[in-house]
């Protein structure tokens, strides 16, 4: 389960590196980017992160 995980991935802004919160209700991930941002990723490659 990725939810509460450190993830990094590329969106068409750039790399986002953030933490997986939940799922939204149409089934996509939802990426809190810990400056004010959250980021649906409809599709993609994501990276889980090591935790410290």
């Amino acid at each position: 389960m990725v939810i509460g995980q450190k993830v990094s991935l590329e969106t068409s802004q750039g790399l986002v590196t953030g933490q997986a919160v939940d799922i939204d209700d149409d089934g996509f991930l939802l990426v809190d980017d810990g400056v004010g941002g959250c980021h649906t990723v409809i599709s993609g490659e994501i990276d889980v992160l090591p935790s410290k």
